[in-house]
């Protein structure tokens, strides 16, 4: 699950319309939705991802909050 500790809901409202791309978006939405009780499986199905993607961002949520699941570019 997200460490909650890492950012409330109300910043991560504000940081999924930040975003600079609709990946990042979806990537905090996810995590939004996770905070609010649903499941890996509900919260894989609503945003058309495997639960594996899911539990990657949520370790990327957890290691590094929100700067996890923005884009950064490949080199």
């Amino acid at each position: 699950m997200p460490n909650r500790e890492n950012v409330s809901l109300a910043d991560l409202e504000v940081a999924m319309k930040a975003s600079p791309t609709q990946r990042g978006y979806v990537r905090m939405s996810a995590i939004r939705v996770l905070c609010l009780g649903f499941s890996h499986g509900q919260t894989a199905q609503l945003h058309n991802v495997s639960e594996r993607t899911i539990t990657r961002w949520v370790n990327c949520f957890n290691d590094q909050g929100v700067d996890g699941l923005i884009d950064r570019p490949r080199i």
